[in-house]
């Protein structure tokens, strides 16, 4: 660096005449602006250390490209180290990856000297199938120097006591929340083994010992059958949420695991579902076992707030239907247990939340899922018993005895290229109109029912989801609530014409972007006097108008195109031209006879594709202003409204000359 320039601080005008402390603020402001950090810290030495406080705050590796560079700065001006709050290693897999473990080794060693550090996320390069390529060289060395770091912070037992290292590196690892609470992940480690998918414990047991973590997410950990290492450090750490991801889990070491902290929040406890192959197989340790798995939860009863359970069983067809009495209280003891998501399968659904004498005393939200159907490795097709809640659901007696709970909730998991991922599979009117039922049966004793998609994009995405990859999302697919029970009935006739009225308005509402419909979208204006109208002023009822399919399925195919464009443009590997506005018909549906045979347009169009489903690239849609060409689209719309309208004309005709009986 250039000699600085010499700096006045008598000098009334100039800015180095304010206190140290009011120039520290000032960098503080510039903090995301790393190019004009950069031009500061040529500015003076003061201003040097100042803004390289900011510069190396965060540190995100995506490639050892950028390895060099890194351990160049921190070796001219080692203090940098100590300036790293978060730390990201996500390394690519690239064929000469190998070559690079030396200059990994040394930034590896650095590490141990971020005192600062409170964020840190570890991603093996040689995930997703690449172990074999040079992935024990990673165990070994790498995750091996990690692990000595962390056994440095971690607490250990000294002369019959609890002792902590003072300020050394990762010591100050936890949770910190943003001015907008945004939740700051503190450990995160996505690896394997030597030679497979999941690696072992081993000495890591030193990550449930730290003193100061208070967030950790670890995935692909099998866990041994006991850890008798954990039993001196009983509610000693401040852990508030743990998250064992697509984990092998023993019910003994599970509770040596969850009796260290002193007060743990949020649980999930995820076991291998999507990681089965021909050399490990499904198997559901905490089910098979649920009064052990009952035992190890029991250390965190008096703290926990939400608790979740992902079970292979329903992979191996363990009769998960039916109920799976145990003796004991169950988890009335769980008072502070507000939210409960199981799988169905799951022994928390079939042994605790369908009995209400097991139940927790104050559970608020119960969300029951169903996983995706799966495609094994080696594309082999997995046998599944899975239900789909969008066809049926499973009986809601059980539910209603659970008096505290508020909201039932029924996720089904699907990717994008699955058909029960389609608008008109989600809203099929009888399966509709059914689950409308249930939701009434539910609201008359005060629980709101909600079905929602676990949605996927592709089928080879599986969790562990590695950086990049498009995670899930969950997106309410139907809300009892929200469609609400007070409805007015219109006469048959009325009925059609109105549900023809409403297709023409979403249709028209689709094309302009709106989520929903304006008032003048509608020619008669009863829309406006129902909206006018108070919910309560209606009457009662479990049944669902046409009216109220077509806005329910005009709801839902809006979510679904906005959510696959969103996981599209998150998905690095995907084609953009890929995404497709969807035309979705059923073939079991009969055309009204009403529409004109010889309207060679209409003819056309709608015999444009003879399969379930038309694709039509989105740049067809679009004029040459950008917007969606509505011309077409009107005319379509317009048309069915004139045939609906000639319908009913002609059966008014017809009703009023069967009542006549001549005696005019």
């Amino acid at each position: 660096m250039a000699a600085a320039t010499q700096i006045v601080r008598n000098n009334p005008n100039s800015l180095f005449y304010l206190p140290d402390e009011l120039l520290v603020q000032v960098v503080s402001h510039l903090a995301g602006d790393a190019q004009t950090l950069c031009s500061l810290a040529r500015v003076s030495r003061f201003f040097q250390i100042e803004a390289e406080k900011h510069i190396y705050t965060n540190i995100e590796l995506l490639s050892t490209n950028h390895l060099h560079a890194i351990i160049e700065a921190f070796t001219r001006r080692f203090d940098r180290v100590a300036y790293v709050e978060t730390l990201k290693i996500l390394y690519r897999f690239h064929g000469g990856l190998g070559a690079t473990a030396d200059e990994r080794a040394v930034f590896n060693s650095c590490v141990g000297g971020m005192k600062a550090l409170r964020s840190w996320e570890i991603e093996s390069p040689y995930d997703n199938y690449k172990w074999d390529e040079g992935g024990d060289e990673w165990v070994l060395k790498d995750m091996e120097k990690f692990r000595a770091h962390l056994e440095a912070a971690s607490l250990e037992v000294a002369a019959g006591s609890l002792t902590r290292r003072g300020d050394v590196g990762l010591s100050k690892l936890e949770r910190r929340m943003s001015t907008a609470f945004a939740r700051k992940i503190v450990i995160v480690i996505h690896t394997h083994g030597v030679s497979d998918d999941f690696w072992n414990l081993g000495d890591f047991h030193c990550l449930f010992r730290h003193p100061s973590l208070r967030y950790l997410h670890v995935s692909c950990l099998a866990l041994p059958l006991d850890l008798p290492e954990l039993e001196p450090y009983a509610k000693t750490t401040p852990l508030t949420e743990l998250v064992f991801d697509e984990c092998e889990l023993e019910p003994r070491s599970l509770g040596r695991i969850l009796a260290t902290p002193k007060r743990l929040k949020h649980l999930t406890l995820g076991e291998n579902l999507c990681n089965i192959n021909e050399g490990r197989g499904a198997n559901p340790r905490l089910t098979r076992a649920p009064e052990a798995a009952l035992a190890a939860l029991s250390h965190v009863a008096h703290a926990l707030e939400t608790l979740v359970h992902y079970d292979p069983a329903c992979i191996i067809n363990m009769n998960y239907h039916k109920a799976l009495p145990i003796p004991g209280a169950g988890m009335r003891d769980f008072h502070s247990l507000k939210t409960l998501r199981v799988d169905m399968c799951s022994f928390l659904h079939r042994s605790i939340a369908l009995s209400h004498t097991q139940a927790p005393p104050n559970l608020h939200t119960l969300q029951i899922r169903n996983p995706r159907p799966r495609i094994i490795r080696f594309w082999h097709s997995a046998a599944s018993t899975n239900d789909d809640f969008f066809e049926h659901l499973p009986p809601h007696d059980p539910y209603t005895y659970l008096a505290s709970l508020k909201t039932l909730e029924f996720v089904q998991g699907a990717t994008s290229e699955m058909p029960m991922a389609k608008t008109l599979h989600i809203t099929e009117d009888e399966a509709l109109r059914e689950r409308h039922k249930t939701g009434y049966k539910l609201f008359k004793h005060g629980i709101n029912l909600k079905v929602t998609l676990e949605a996927t994009w592709r089928t080879g995405l599986i969790p562990p989801f590695l950086h990049g990859e498009p995670l899930p999302e969950l997106v309410c697919m139907y809300n009892a609530q929200e469609i609400g029970f007070n409805r007015t009935w219109a006469p048959a006739h009325e009925a059609e014409l109105r549900a023809y009225e409403l297709e023409y308005a979403q249709t028209s509402a689709w094309l302009r972007g709106k989520e929903t419909p304006e008032a003048e979208d509608y020619e008669d204006g009863r829309v406006v006097a129902e909206k006018a109208a108070k919910p309560t002023e209606f009457p009662e009822t479990d049944q669902l108008t046409d009216s109220d399919i077509i806005w329910c399925r005009g709801k839902v195919g809006r979510s679904l195109n906005a959510l696959w464009e969103r996981m599209r443009r998150a998905d690095p590997d995907d084609d953009p031209r890929a995404f497709t506005v969807t035309i979705e018909s059923d073939e079991d549906d009969e055309w009204d006879d009403a529409f004109d045979e010889d309207d060679e347009d209409l003819a056309e169009w709608m015999d444009a594709e003879e399969g379930d489903v038309e694709y039509v690239l989105a740049e067809e849609l679009m004029g040459p202003d950008g917007h969606a060409d509505e011309m077409f689209w009107e005319a379509q719309a317009q048309a069915l409204l004139a045939a609906a309208a000639a319908a009913v004309a002609q059966e008014d005709d017809v009703t009023e000359h069967e009542m006549d009986d001549g005696l005019d």
